[in-house]
């Protein structure tokens, strides 16, 4: 579900495909897909969400911690019951 990091964050597709789109609410239509090898920029505090295929993806994120998720709905958070 639409969530933003407060930090920048460079994701690394390692194997698989990875689907990322943007915006404040989950809409399949706007996801891009970035097949392995792909190297993707996401700046600090901008909403977006993510999918993978059912063959699923290996991602490699990079960023500087401590981090966290911030979900625009904390109902979307999974980590809450």
């Amino acid at each position: 579900m639409p969530h933003t990091h407060p930090s920048a964050r460079t994701y690394t597709v390692l194997a698989g495909e990875w689907k990322l789109g943007f915006g404040e609410k989950f809409e399949a239509e706007k996801l891009r897909t970035f097949p392995a090898g792909s190297v993707y920029r996401l700046p600090a505090g901008v909403p977006h969400f993510q999918a993978t295929t059912v063959q699923g993806a290996l991602i490699q994120i990079e960023s500087t911690g401590p981090t966290r998720t911030d979900y625009l709905k904390p109902p979307d958070d999974p980590r809450k019951e």
